[in-house]
């Protein structure tokens, strides 16, 4: 990985994001705009009307998408602006295009065709939008608050759109150039430069402060990452410990700014949908705030370990594919616990005030955070950056550690850097969530406790039904309870829960079927197994996903 300032020849596009700079009102005198003459050859008027979109300011394709970037200053009057991207409806085409041309239609006046002024007709906007693909439109493929770490090592340090990669970077701060050849010892006082504002805040332990500088780590070079990332749990043990001014941080670092929390529905179909408008925004830092009791989601699980995320949009009578590559999730919650899958897919960072009303306390080192973060952030990303920097010129060593499933490349990257500073491994806390457990855990863990003493011989989903209703004094239906989709027992639910924990080690035990499948279906057994067996992972069923 080579780290340079972009080439000076490169082609960067400074934007002004203002789609209504060329509004015939805004200018005095003679309207010059060109003219758009409406004809009936439809491939010849959707072209043309594309190439009228590619010479706009703010307009690019993005995952299948025609879209346009706006860009707003925060009411506080802070230096960054707030880049938004929105898909570009179809009711939208006329008004931009008609602020950049004249439309005319033809019209007979006296037997002489007379060129008059009108609106671009609605097949045209709706062929336009439908196209899928726009050419000569730039495509938007990320967007940063910063100097911007590519995979191949180049950093992009110019504001502006930079065409040939599909970078717009937005930021108004002066950033120093980067330390051409910085060593360890760079990177050990550049790490503890980026968490010194952090000293004030509770830790429960030092691989809290480690995975604090991970996150920073991730959002500042979070594209450089080929592949998915895990989720930060910012988890306190009593409200009011710092989680949402920690979560902030990351925010303002990544972004300039902060970031509006996200809330997903009941449903996982809302919550997809959710996921997916992320995507399309290009947000650097997703914030799901003060989640209360458990956390648990098949889809927000999904997009973790995927790169692309696919489902239907809204408005739009098809499948639409985003990247998630960009993105960072951070999560916050008091005792927060997690479930399903969710649990080997985050990096906790726990907090623990020791007193009972945490906002009370006063005397800290920097009163107003946020404030100290936004002044020094220039500063701080170039410390981030040199970490990393620094941190491949010395050949990028390995930890020795076993690397972290589904998340390879965040490993050898960000983790990798960390330990090498010397500050500790931040993925250490998540052997306190396996210590807490997720509330499925638990759940199975009293089911497997609970039919070993029930059911000792193997038994068919039928029989196990009938053995909760025959024995009301068994424990096997309340560990089944916690378990179930809907809280309901039958067949089709049971045989769900039985499929998906099958295998799986808890307490030296784990649910297994006979393998062979009658016309009862299969007969179920908890057994007991050698932990040697399942360290060295000899006869270990499934497989990692």
């Amino acid at each position: 990985m080579t780290v340079r300032t972009p080439d000076r020849a490169r082609r960067v596009r400074v934007l002004s994001l203002k789609t209504n700079s060329t509004n015939a009102a805004d200018r005095p005198g003679e309207d010059r705009r060109p003219a758009l003459k409406l004809i009936n050859d439809m491939a010849v008027m959707v072209d043309r009307v594309v190439q009228i979109l590619a010479a706009i300011d703010g307009v690019f394709q993005r995952h299948g998408l025609l879209v346009r970037v706006s860009r707003s200053i925060p009411s506080d009057d802070r230096a960054t602006p707030i880049v938004r991207v929105e898909p570009m409806e179809r009711s939208a085409v006329p008004d931009v295009v008609s602020r950049h041309v004249r439309v005319l239609k033809a019209k007979s006046v006296g037997g002489t065709i007379e060129w008059q002024p009108a609106v671009l007709p609605g097949w045209a906007t709706t062929t336009v939008i439908e196209r899928g693909a726009w050419p000569g439109v730039p495509e938007l493929k990320a967007i940063g608050y910063a100097p911007h770490l590519l995979p191949d090592g180049r950093v992009l340090q110019d504001a502006g759109f930079h065409a040939d990669d599909g970078v717009l970077l937005e930021f108004s701060e002066r950033f120093t150039p980067l330390p051409t050849r910085p060593r360890h010892k760079d990177a050990v006082q550049a790490a503890d430069r980026l968490l010194a504002w952090s000293r004030d805040f509770p830790f429960v332990a030092e691989c809290d402060r480690s995975a604090l500088l991970a996150a920073i780590l991730t959002v500042v070079a979070r594209r450089a990452v080929l592949g998915p990332a895990p989720m930060f749990v910012v988890r306190a043990t009593t409200p009011g410990s710092g989680k949402t001014l920690l979560a902030q941080v990351l925010s303002v670092l990544a972004t300039g700014h902060e970031t509006s929390p996200v809330v997903f529905g009941t449903d996982e179909a809302s919550t997809r949908k959710a996921i997916l408008s992320i995507g399309i925004r290009g947000s650097g830092v997703v914030l799901l705030d003060n989640v209360e009791g458990s956390l648990g989601s098949p889809s927000l699980a999904a997009a973790l370990t995927s790169v692309d995320f696919t489902d239907r949009m809204l408005g739009v009578s098809r499948m639409v594919t985003v990247d998630l590559g960009g993105i960072t999730w951070v999560v916050t919650g008091n005792n927060l616990r997690l479930r399903g899958d969710l649990g080997r897919r985050v990096i906790p960072i726990d907090l623990d005030a020791g007193v009972e009303h945490p906002e009370d306390l006063t005397g800290f080192a920097i009163e107003n955070l946020l404030d100290h973060v936004r002044e020094n952030r220039a500063r701080l990303i170039i410390d981030a950056l040199t970490v990393l920097r620094a941190y491949h010129r010395a050949g990028s060593p390995r930890h020795g550690g076993p690397r972290i499933g589904s998340f390879e490349k965040w490993d050898d990257l960000i983790r990798g850097a960390v330990i090498w500073t010397g500050i500790g491994d931040p993925t250490a806390g998540r052997s306190r969530l396996r210590e807490d457990g997720d509330s499925d855990l638990d759940a199975l863990r009293m089911l497997l406790h609970a039919w070993e003493q029930a059911l000792p011989a193997p038994a068919t989903v039928r029989e196990i039904i009938e053995h909760i209703q025959r024995d009301e004094s068994s424990d096997l239906g309340d560990a089944l309870a916690e378990l179930l989709p809907d809280g309901a027992l039958s067949t089709r639910a049971l045989a769900y829960v039985l499929r998906r924990h099958h295998g799986r080690i808890v307490d030296g035990l784990r649910l297994v079927h006979s393998g062979a499948r009658s016309s009862l279906g299969y007969r179920w057994k908890v057994e007991r197994i050698d932990q040697r067996e399942s360290a060295d992972g000899a006869d270990r069923p499934g497989a990692r996903d």
